[in-house]
């Protein structure tokens, strides 16, 4: 389902399919790509382990810290490109008690990753003494936004249909007498969550990334 589609569902929950409209095309747009921020996020939908800018990372040597993506929600996994063996994720807290003064090892093939050391980044425990790729697997947002008509959703095709309800229940909301509906924007806002789930706060987004994946810590 492609953007205008969407806008035309959106209109026929709306009753706002003859011109002129209530709801300006450049409004539905806005509530589409809102939907979709919003459905990846609470559903965790964009799982990615192969989007080079996301899922892949240049290793320097003698470097610990290295940014993330900054559509990444979460890191799930990572692994050195030519080892079996994914590294271990070690929380600050614990790499300061496990492996006390890591950030003075000598240069050697990481063995773990601590994702909660500074905001956006991953540390590598040790930095690598070589060049490689370390390779992730990701909870991201969107990539970019629908523009043209054309233009698709990235989450699975089969939620793209029920975007619709945020589309609506943003809709309602506007302040204008003619727009504005509480009843019919809660409604629409009750459909949206019984099929993405309930709101994810960033507070909880940030707590994802620090602890989720650092629940197995291998041999330390």
């Amino acid at each position: 389902m492609n953007l205008a589609q969407l806008r035309e569902l959106a209109r026929a929950d709306l009753d706002d399919r003859v011109e002129p409209y209530l709801w300006s095309d450049e409004d539905l747009d806005e509530f589409a790509n809102d939907a979709h921020i919003e459905a990846a996020r609470r559903a965790r939908l964009l799982r990615d382990s192969t989007t080079t800018a996301v899922a892949r990372i240049t290793l320097v040597p003698d470097q610990s810290l290295y940014s993330l993506h900054a559509s990444v929600v979460r890191v799930d996994r990572a692994r050195i490109e030519g080892r079996a063996e994914p590294l271990a994720f070690v929380l600050l807290r614990d790499a300061d008690r496990c492996l006390p003064g890591w950030e003075d090892y000598e240069s050697a093939t990481p063995t773990a990753l601590i994702p909660d050391f500074q905001s956006g980044t991953i540390a590598l425990v040790p930095a690598p003494a070589e060049a490689g790729t370390l390779h992730l697997t990701v909870i991201r947002t969107p990539l970019a936004e629908m523009n043209d008509d054309a233009d698709e959703p990235e989450i699975p095709p089969h939620a793209h249909r029920a975007l619709r309800h945020w589309m609506v229940f943003r809709a309602h909301l506007n302040p204008d007498s003619q727009k504005l509906d509480k009843k019919r924007a809660a409604e629409a806002l009750a459909l949206f969550e019984a099929e993405f789930g309930a709101p994810q706060p960033v507070y909880d987004e940030v707590w994802q990334q620090q602890h989720y994946a650092g629940r197995d810590y291998g041999h330390y």
